[in-house]
């Protein structure tokens, strides 16, 4: 499933489908203890993503405020250095690595209640095939809950 001009949306599919079989496949192929580790690092890069996503909203605000370039630098660079100290990141992190975050787990959430409500993985699909351009405001859509709650109904 592919649509045009809309890379969060199909990104953060790509991923959050990956990781859904890739738990499964662990499970039903290798063991439960293999899968059950790789849940709990999954759970820790959600909370990973999360905070980065948490920061990039800050930023976002920050960078709408009427402060000086100078001090929106100082807040900035503060925001990163703390993210980066609380993750262990040897290197600094900066827009790309938060963009990326965004772009490829952004939509974690809606998704998985969209799964939920399906039930597998293959209905859900099914269910995501109705969507195309217009189903979505604007192209790049930041927020993907508005075009998978309509799905929900």
């Amino acid at each position: 499933l592919y649509i045009e001009s809309q890379s969060r949306f199909n990104e953060s599919l790509a991923s959050f489908v990956a990781r859904e079989l890739t738990e499964a496949f662990l499970r039903d192929h290798v063991s439960s203890e293999m899968a059950e580790n790789y849940v709990a690092d999954e759970k820790e890069a959600d909370r990973r993503r999360s905070r980065m996503h948490e920061v990039y909203k800050q930023l976002e605000q920050l960078y709408r405020s009427p402060r000086s370039d100078a001090r929106k630098l100082e807040q900035k660079a503060k925001w990163l250095t703390a993210l980066r100290n609380e993750f262990g990141f040897e290197r600094p992190i900066n827009n790309a690595t938060l963009a990326q975050s965004r772009t490829y787990g952004g939509g974690s959430a809606p998704f998985a209640r969209l799964l939920a409500r399906c039930g597998d993985i293959k209905a859900m699909m099914t269910m995501l095939k109705r969507l195309d351009s217009s189903s979505f405001s604007e192209p790049q859509q930041r927020d993907l809950e508005p075009v998978l709650t309509t799905l929900c109904r």
